[in-house]
């Protein structure tokens, strides 16, 4: 009986830490800074969605607009982007990760004249 109660006890002390504390140790990438990008360039809005994200107007960049979001990611992974502009997708780009997430500040995604430019993977 007297384990069952330290279980007991245990569980209660790890659900007190909370859940990203749990998440967080069962982690197996690393978060990374991703600045997205629409260049000035462009003259014209655009919508750019990262991985997990839909098309909302939380993504919708003006020229020169710049947002940014929090990525998991480790080593050699491909990150997706994708560029919306009047209703269809006019651009798709999968970044990679060239260094190790310790090694990387912020990374960059840029629309351009010419499409999507990964900078700092």
């Amino acid at each position: 009986m007297r384990t069952w109660h330290r279980w007991v006890v245990l569980g209660v002390a790890a659900a007190s830490l909370g859940c990203g504390w749990l998440e967080d140790r069962f982690k197996t990438c690393r978060d990374i800074r991703v600045r997205i990008e629409n260049s000035e360039q462009t003259l014209e809005g655009v919508r750019i969605a990262g991985p997990g994200e839909a098309f909302t107007d939380d993504t919708f960049l003006e020229s020169g607009d710049v947002r940014e979001k929090i990525v998991c990611a480790e080593r050699g992974e491909r990150t997706e982007f994708r560029a919306l502009h009047n209703g269809r997708v006019v651009g798709e780009v999968k970044c990679v990760l060239s260094r190790h997430p310790e090694e990387t500040t912020t990374v960059r995604v840029i629309w351009t004249l010419q499409g999507f430019q990964c900078q700092g993977w």
